[in-house]
This record gives C-alpha cells, sequence and structure tokens, in this order.
C-alpha cells in the first residue's frame, strides 16, 4: 500500500449526527493518497457505529480515548500520522473537494513555506451558506501580526509535519483557542502562506466559544501572554509589544460597544503601557467619548 502523502485528523466528540458530513468531504476530494486520522474523545453517542462503514477503507484509522479534550485527540492522532503534511477537520465542518489538490500545488511550488492556510465560508447549523470570511490574511513570518487577531483557520490549513517534529503539538491545558496558540508558537519560527480560495465550510454553532466573545477574548488575552512569555525572544520586540497593545485595542473598542467603559478604560492602560507611541489607543477613548455622548443624547 502506498505511504499516504496527507494525514487528515479529525477529533470528534458526540457528533454523530454530522461527522458524516465531514468524512464524506475527504472522501469526495479529487486527490487520494491521504489517510484519515479520527480520534474519539469519549463520544456517549453511536458516533462509532455509525462510522463503521467508513472504517472499512484501509485509509480511515479510528481511536477512541476517554474524554481530555480536543487538545489531547489531535496531538494522539499527531502520534499516528504517517504523512508528509497534516490537515485537519472539525467534525462538524466540511471541506470543499478540491481543498488537497490546491493545498499540495501551493507547497510543491513554494518550498519554502511551511504552513498553508486558505479562506472559508461560514455555515450555519443546518448547513447553509451564511458568509465568506472577510478577515485580512498575509504571507511569510506572521508572528507578530497574529498577535492581533487569529486569521489562520485551522480547517483550512496543510502543516508540513516536520514542525510538529520539531516543536511539538497543542497544548494539552487548553480545550479551546489551541489553535491559536499552535500557529503563534509556529510563526515565531516557520513561514506561513496563504491560498486566496476558499477550500473549507465552517458550521456555526451556538456552543462554540466563537459565538462567545467575552470568552473568546479572554481566552485570546491568555494566550497571547503565554506565547509571548515563551517565545518572545524569538520575536521583534517593537513589533510585539504593537502587536499585544492592537489587541488589547481591539478587546476595549469591544467593552465600548458594550457600555463597559471600566474594562475599555483597564484595556486603554494596558495597551498604553506595551506601545504609549501608538496614536490606536488614544483613538479608541475619542471614539468611545464621542459614542458616550451620543448615547446620552438619545
Amino acid at each position: 500500500m502506498e505511504s499516504p502523502l496527507v494525514s487528515i485528523i479529525i477529533p470528534t466528540f458526540n457528533r454523530v449526527d454530522l461527522i458524516g458530513e465531514a468524512i464524506d468531504s475527504v472522501f469526495a476530494q479529487d486527490y487520494s493518497n491521504w489517510e484519515l486520522i479520527i480520534v474519539d474523545d469519549g463520544s456517549t453517542d453511536d458516533t462509532k457505529k455509525q462510522l463503521s462503514n467508513y472504517l472499512k477503507d484501509p485509509r480511515v484509522h479510528y481511536f477512541y480515548q476517554e474524554n481530555q479534550g480536543q487538545s489531547v485527540a489531535r496531538n494522539k492522532a499527531l502520534e499516528q500520522a504517517n504523512g508528509e503534511l497534516i490537515c485537519f477537520l472539525d467534525s462538524d465542518n466540511r471541506w470543499l473537494s478540491h481543498k488537497l489538490t490546491s493545498s499540495i500545488k501551493v507547497l510543491e511550488q513554494n518550498s519554502d513555506a511551511d504552513i498553508l492556510y486558505a479562506n472559508i465560508n461560514n455555515i450555519n447549523e443546518q448547513g447553509e451558506f451564511i458568509e465568506k470570511s472577510t478577515m485580512e490574511h498575509y504571507s511569510g513570518r506572521i508572528a507578530e501580526l497574529l498577535l492581533k487577531d487569529n486569521f489562520v483557520k485551522m480547517n483550512t490549513s496543510m502543516v508540513r509535519k516536520r514542525c510538529f517534529d520539531e516543536m511539538g503539538g497543542f497544548y494539552k491545558g487548553r480545550n479551546w483557542c489551541e489553535d491559536y496558540e499552535l500557529w503563534l508558537k509556529f510563526a515565531v519560527k516557520y513561514t506561513f502562506i496563504y491560498l486566496p480560495e476558499v477550500v473549507a465550510e465552517y458550521r456555526i454553532m451556538d456552543d462554540q466559544i466563537s459565538s462567545d466573545k467575552a470568552r473568546r477574548f479572554k481566552s485570546n488575552e491568555e494566550t497571547i501572554l503565554r506565547v509571548c512569555n515563551d517565545y518572545g525572544h524569538m520575536m521583534n520586540k517593537s513589533k510585539m509589544k504593537h502587536g499585544i497593545s492592537f489587541f488589547y485595542v481591539r478587546r476595549g473598542r469591544w467593552h465600548s460597544s458594550e457600555g463597559n467603559y471600566l474594562l475599555m478604560w483597564k484595556d486603554f492602560l494596558i495597551a498604553l503601557k506595551y506601545d504609549p507611541l501608538w496614536q490606536g489607543p488614544y483613538r479608541m477613548l475619542a471614539s468611545a467619548f464621542v459614542k458616550g455622548i451620543a448615547r446620552k443624547n438619545k
């Protein structure tokens, strides 16, 4: 049997109603030299029964573990991976049929690139199109840019396996935003390349961390500070501080829009500490002042 070029990793927990769509999108790829590693993170539904027909294909491998979180499940899959390239697909999302072909082609043409990512369409729980992601994307050494926000989408990525061999996998202590921590860690050493194509569909679920902005901002803050503490010596110091300041301005603007002015002031002071010469914190404050007056005059 031919060794797989691509190892596809699907962690899952109680997604019996959706995981079939995810796997079907792998089988629908116009590239076939892959292996699929599914790690069941302690599902209590009929996930394993749902997978029985797929497991007849020798390219599909199933592992079960007691519930330990998505990051542990992904690390377990990485230990089993045989491919030179690693891709991730969540069990409630889907790929477009050209995802692997397009990604492989770009990495073959850009041997200096270590990690590829692309664009997504957002879909609702019923699988219907909502919108195309409109975030800014960048190529190259992007660590300081990533501090501002996570624009690398896990389900679009393709990573050379040696990156995991050299820097390790996911941080075991996190059950959300673990992809952000991985990209920040990898970005201090490796080169990213952005493929300006939609290659995946991301399902917006009510129970996702991404649906709760307060929790997302808090988790992102913890991630940013942890990575900067561990790997800040590998970044440009002034750009790193600007990136951190930018994050606090972004969160401060959100606090202002929610009417949480005390929290906005706290973010203003932190942003100012990291980059006192940047106009961003002052513009945030001015904008909040104008909006506050407008609210009072209503």
